[in-house]
């Protein structure tokens, strides 16, 4: 017999000491550090007790369903498998790319977007957030075309919590290139966000919407099949259902033949339906017989989906195939040993005939079969392997008590027959075996778990080493797996036994170490159990044997990416909180830092590898992002580090460059927060230190300043830029500023503005000082605007010559476009400037000149325009008559100006800000100039047909009046003109309520006018009600609840005021409660429910005498019942928000009499209300509504104590204990009534979302759940006994 291939092997435990940075980084790195590594063996265990798992999110069961089929692409000449990416999906949020000055607008327009993490300096940061990437594929992109089979499945490997994070935070980082916009697209298009590359994405997108295109033809077409067949016969339908036995009569081409020889719809697939009752079972022909032909139509589906010339048969086939294996059918396996014949025979298939037809045994031994079947291509394995993985991950327990073990049989035959590939079949057979993992507990796997029973199978089959590594590499990665449909317990549980077996997979993996060609494999298996909370210490590590190996690999031509994620994960391991940090993994540290800035010299190599040159970069970055702390002491040591990643830095690619730009800010905040120096005690030796450290990094960010300015200059195409590319630059700028910023806070905004000015006298003189070469100088611009939050306004040395450059600007586009930026957001400084007054007019006309050049420009002046007026505002107080000319030359577009509607908005808002600066007198007489110009339109367009008019022509004069009332800080002066000009208002209001966008933009000036004018507008407000009140009645506008919420909140209180509210409570309620009766009603009217209680809020708060004791209150929270469940967001937070006001009333209202009738009302419908939370907390809403739910049920048990709990445990006696168990709900409604008792309230957060957890974990379990609880049948008072 063969000695074993792997045996058992201990870890000698550690017993590291305290080390200084001199020890951990030491230098000149030399070739002990590689010949001194070994494997140190002792019979001791080393292991420390897995924390438990932090979970990030929650399992939607629309992700965790997403068909694993195809998705059609381009040309439709071949199909791109949909990337299964074992994780959720992170949606990453751009910075917005809009060319105009718009993109500067909110919260003062002088906000950046931050980067992935808060910054704790309260300064804004532009810095965007990481895009998650997946790496685990090739360094290229697969390509495919018609005649070749699909290649570019990847499995994509899980890394730290997030399985498609294959880089480091500042990799994430620098993959920030796509836009809001683009980001709303992926989430709309399925399994989009899975995809890899922004080419891909577009690909996709565009391929996403020509399939909707094509299958409203394909239905256009069976809808008149069906209407034809009506007369003539029988109807012919496409690909059958997937639970229906179906008959061939020919295959997909001789169909297509027949049908082009009869002319009728060419290219048209058809296939007969035989919708064969059971007694039918024992006909002509066999069950087996059925069984072929359903395996003959799986195989036509997928080569009509793959070759089909006919792009609706291939929609259709596509289609077919998902309903495919969402059935019970796909579990079936391979004729001889299949999970189901060789336990069950088909008279004992009653366990699974509860759950599907028995028309749906007839196509037994499908997918596992074809896996068999010698005849099968590629696609048809890979869709069949993607059933089987499918299948065990999300409907394990829909299998019988004692399938595990023919499961495991059936699954490992297979990963032996496929050991050698395709790849991507292996893939998922390893994924399938490791989802099954998952499910059963290790004690069924036998002594040791599934990792020495796959020690067991290598030694016996040594030679199916390779599918058995494959097994072995995703195991740890699907611990995070939230596809798998496992219980949390379970979940946690798992992870442990993973983590017990640490030993047992490293020593597995060492022996594979002798097989070079198998290196890569075990390298890529030893990254991906590093991502374990493994608690293995830095002594041990540092002379293992897999570590060495990784170390040794570095230096290959070309590099390694297996060695690259060991290292980049030994790196993250050692900075970890739970591996016991720094000084726990000194001695792992000073093995790995020296072979890693070895590397530095290959980073100005220009004969490497653009990749390998990224992979180089990625260690320097991941070593600064980690031990960032450490480098921010300032050490002799620490600053090799920092010039490492300066040279880094400074490549010529910006991807490369881009990956340090994290380390940068965080090594910003190690300097700058206080938290960084609060072990030193006092004050003064705070400030001491802190200063001493940045004076040691000074010349780093200096260095920094001059290294990325370059970066943001506009290329020599510029102009033959896509509209993508162009995106992709700004994203670029942002990226730039924000560095830029990061620099400041070290060196000061005067410093660096100092730097930046340097270089634009450098630009400027090296173009004969005419600025005619526009581009550097606009690049050095931006980077000045980029800073002006932190330049001082009283800054005298360099901002009064840069003002005085940009009078000399030649009138380019995009560089009078920047200089218009920088002007607003140097407004501050204008202000505080000695010679203000001087300056302005020069400033003003250089604002005029934008708003003339172009749109783009113009948008940055109008926005400057704004800010200038909102600082300097009083220095403008005289200048008013000259301001209000250049905003009606703006309006009107005289004077060649380009300000579109939009944006002169900015320009209402800043002679806003302009004239509540004047006295009361003169602000009068302004604002009456400024709402007669915004009235005049809406005048002529009265006397004219007004309903023929486009809303726009309204709005637009509409939303100037909103401006006005909104920025003018003069309530009497604001109070006169909507006196004055509520005759406008009232015939408009008549002659459009049927219009909601002129609803809605008349309604905001309302808002506005009654926020600013308060009781000066009290001779108007009952006009204004009354007309809500009638037009609500006739056209349902949503706006009309806004504003009576905003009537409601300023005049709530006031009891002149009480007789009119009150009508107008009573009237719009109850009208509302008549239009949602149903579920149904609350979701075809999602905007009305939101205002609908937000306007019962905010009576609750600030009218509660008006508003409990009346009889619409009573009805009102019965209609909230009603739309708890309702899928809008927005509708769903107002309704879950006013039911937690209504439980919270004693915080806000003493009065008992309030409590008594709020009890009265409750009390009766308390144990719906619960069941249908609880419902909404186990799926009927989203999981991202998880916190809303819970803080209402939480303010229902807080208020009603044990009787509360009660109900809860009524409606937890209706759900299945197949789907959550007695001890899962115990503990949760343990946590519910230590709420009752007064415990923390933040205890139920997290029994909350593993209770969500367990219900949504498949979609069988989730309908189990609600068909039990039926929230949406339920009557809504109980009946009193």
């Amino acid at each position: 017999m063969d000695p074993p291939l792997v045996n058992d092997s201990s870890f000698s435990a550690a017993n590291p000491s305290s080390y200084t940075l001199s020890e951990i980084w030491p230098f000149p790195v030399n070739d002990s550090v590689r010949s001194g590594l070994r494997l140190a063996v002792s019979s001791g265990r080393v292991f420390t007790r897995p924390e438990s798992l932090e979970h990030s999110g929650h399992k939607d069961v629309s992700t965790a369903e997403e068909s694993t089929v195809t998705d059609l692409t381009a040309g439709w000449g071949g199909a791109r498998k949909t990337r299964d990416l074992n994780s959720e999906d992170d949606s990453s949020k751009m910075v917005s790319s809009s060319s105009s000055g718009n993109e500067l607008k909110e919260s003062g327009d002088k906000k950046r977007k931050r980067c992935g993490s808060e910054s704790g300096n309260g300064e804004g940061s532009m810095r965007p957030e990481g895009e998650t990437s997946s790496g685990g594929g090739s360094k290229g992109t697969e390509q495919k075309n018609k005649a070749d089979p699909p290649k570019d499945y990847i499995h994509v490997r899980a890394r730290r919590g997030q399985a498609t994070d294959r880089h480091s935070l500042a990799e994430r980082a620098r993959r920030e290139k796509i836009s809001e916009k683009m980001t709303a697209l992926q989430d709309i298009i399925p399994g989009c966000n899975k995809i890899i590359g922004k080419a891909l994405v577009l690909d996709e997108i565009i391929n996403y919407i020509q399939s909707l295109q094509r299958q409203v033809e394909f239905l256009s077409m069976k809808l008149e099949v069906v209407n034809s067949g009506a007369s003539t016969g029988p109807t012919i339908g496409v690909f059958p259902s997937a639970d229906l036995p179906i008959d061939v009569h020919r295959t997909i081409y001789e169909q297509h033949e027949a049908n082009e020889s009869r002319g009728s719809h060419p290219e048209w697939l058809h296939m007969q339906n035989c919708y064969i009752r059971e007694d039918r079972f024992e006909g002509a022909k066999t069950r087996k017989d059925l069984a072929m032909e359903h395996q003959n139509a799986v195989k036509e589906a997928l080569n009509a989906l793959y070759h089909h010339p006919d792009d609706t048969v291939r929609v259709q086939a596509d289609r077919w195939l998902q309903n495919f294996q969402g059935t019970l059918d796909a579990w079936q396996a391979r004729s001889s040993n299949s999970i189901i014949s060789a336990g069950f025979e088909y008279d004992e298939y009653t366990s699974i005939q509860c759950l599907h037809s028995s028309a749906a045994g007839l196509k037994k031994y499908v997918a596992d079969n074809l896996l068999h079947d010698s005849s099968s291509n590629l696609e048809t394995l890979i869709f069949c392997s993607q059933t089987l993985r499918s299948k065990v991950q999300r409907d394990f327990e829909e299998l019988p008590p004692g399938a595990f073990q023919k499961l495991r049989e059936s699954l490992t035959t297979l990963l032996k027959k496929f050991h050698k590939g395709p790849p991507k079949v292996r893939t998922q057979i390893s994924i399938a075996v490791a989802a099954l993992a998952v499910h059963v507990p290790a004690a069924d796997w036998g002594d040791g778990g599934i990792v020495s029973w796959l020690r067991d199978e290598m030694n016996m089959h040594p030679e199916y080493v390779p599918g058995f590594l494959e097994l072995l590499t995703v195991l740890p990665e699907e611990t995070f797996n939230y596809k798998i449909a496992a219980r949390p317990d379970r979940r946690r549980q798992f992870e442990k036994e993973l983590t017990s077996q640490m030993e047992a997979a490293l020593s597995i993996l060492t022996a594979c170490l002798n097989i070079i060609e198998l290196k890569e494999q075990v390298l890529e298996a030893f990254a991906s159990w590093l991502r374990l909370r493994h608690g293995i210490p830095g002594a041990v590590l540092a002379s293992h044997p897999l570590v060495h190996a990784a170390l040794t690999s570095l230096n290959g031509d070309p590099l390694s990416e297996a060695s690259v994620n060991v290292i980049s994960e030994l790196i993250h391991h050692t900075a970890s909180p739970s591996s016991g940090g720094i000084s726990a993994q000194t001695p792992l540290i000073q093995v790995i830092v020296p072979q890693i800035l070895s590397l530095k010299a290959h980073l100005r190599d220009s004969s490497k590898d653009e990749e390998d040159v990224k992979a180089i970069g990625r260690l320097f970055a991941d070593v600064g992002d980690s031990y960032v702390e450490l480098i921010a002491t300032g050490s002799d040591e620490s600053m090799v580090i920092v010039h490492a990643l300066l040279e880094v830095t400074s490549h010529p690619e910006f991807d490369i460059a881009s990956m340090t730009f994290n380390f940068w800010h965080s090594l910003q905040l190690t300097l700058t927060k206080r938290d960084s120096y609060i072990s030193l005690g006092s004050e003064a030796s705070i400030d001491a230190e802190r200063n001493r450290r940045q004076h040691i990094f000074r010349p780093a960010y200096e260095s920094l300043v001059s290294l990325v300015g370059f970066r943001v200059q506009y290329p020599e195409d510029y102009q033959g830029l896509s509209y993508e590319d162009l995106k992709e630059f700004k994203q670029t700028r942002y990226a730039v500023a924000d560095v830029l910023i990061d620099a400041a806070l070290i060196l000061g905004g005067d410093t660096t503005l100092k730097i930046l000015y340097m270089k634009l006298l450098e630009a400027n003189a090296q173009t004969g000082n005419d600025f005619q070469e526009w581009r550097p100088a606009e690049a050095i611009l931006f980077c000045i605007w980029a800073i002006s939050n932190y330049v001082s306004v009283v800054e005298v040395e360099v901002m009064p010559q840069v003002m005085a450059l940009l009078q000399n600007l030649p009138q380019q586009a995009q560089l009078l476009q920047t200089a218009c930026l920088l002007v607003g957001a140097y407004s501050k400084w204008l202000n505080a400037a000695p010679a203000s007054v001087s300056i302005l007019p020069s400033i003003i006309r250089i604002l005029m000149t934008g708003m003339g050049t172009s749109e783009d420009c113009a948008a940055a002046a109008a926005l400057a325009f704004r800010h200038i007026c909102d600082d300097c505002r009083k220095n403008l107080c005289g200048y008013f008559e000259d301001l209000f000319t250049i905003y009606c030359m703006a309006i009107d577009g005289g004077g060649g100006y380009k300000v579109s509607a939009e944006d002169s908005l900015n320009l209402v808002e800043a002679l806003g800000m302009v004239v509540t600066e004047l006295p009361l007198d003169q602000a009068k007489s302004a604002l009456e100039k400024l709402c007669f110009s915004a009235a005049s339109p809406l005048q002529e367009a009265a006397k004219e047909d007004l309903d023929k008019k486009h809303a726009r022509e309204l709005t637009v004069h509409i939303d100037r009046f909103a401006y006005l009332f909104r920025y003018v800080n003069h309530p009497e002066a604001v109070a006169a003109e909507i006196n004055k000009h509520w005759a406008i208002f009232s015939f408009i209001f008549d002659a459009r309520p049927w219009d909601m966008r002129t609803m809605e933009s008349l309604c905001r000036a309302c808002k506005y006018a009654v926020r600013t004018s308060g009781r000066y507008i009290i001779n108007t407000i009952g006009e204004m009600l009354a007309k809500i009140q009638f037009h609500y009645q006739q056209h349902h506008q949503p706006c009309f609840l806004y504003l009576s919420s905003e009537v409601i909140k300023i005049f709530g209180s006031d009891p002149s005021c009480a007789d009119y509210l009150k009508n107008l409570i009573e009237t719009l309620f109850a009208h509302t409660t008549c239009l949602m009766t149903s579920i149904k009603e609350v979701t075809a009217r999602p905007d009305i429910a939101d205002d609908c209680f937000l306007l019962a809020s905010r009576c609750l708060r600030y009218c509660p005498h008006l508003f409990i004791p009346s009889p619409i209150f009573s009805p009102l929270v019965d209609c909230a019942m009603i739309g708890i469940t309702v899928q809008h967001r927005e509708a769903c937070h107002s309704i879950l928000t006013f039911l937690s006001d209504i439980f919270d009333l004693e915080k806000s209202v003493n009065e008992e009499q309030f409590v008594r009738i709020r009890d009265n009302v409750i009390i009766p419908r308390g144990a719906t209300i619960t069941r249908i939370l609880i419902s909404s907390l186990a799926g009927a809403l989203p999981s991202s509504r998880l916190d809303t739910v819970t803080y209402a049920l939480l303010a229902l048990t807080r208020t009603y104590g044990l009787r509360a709990v009660g109900w809860a445990e009524e409606s937890f006696s209706l759900i299945p204990r197949t789907a959550v168990t007695e001890t899962e709900s115990s503990k949760f409604l343990r946590a519910l009534n230590d709420v009752a008792y007064g415990a923390d309230v933040n205890s139920l957060i997290g029994h909350a979302e593993e209770l969500s957890d367990v219900c949504r974990r498949n979609r069988t379990v989730q309908e189990l759940v609600q068909a039990a609880l039926k929230p949406l049948e339920l009557n809504l008072v109980a009946p009193v006994s």
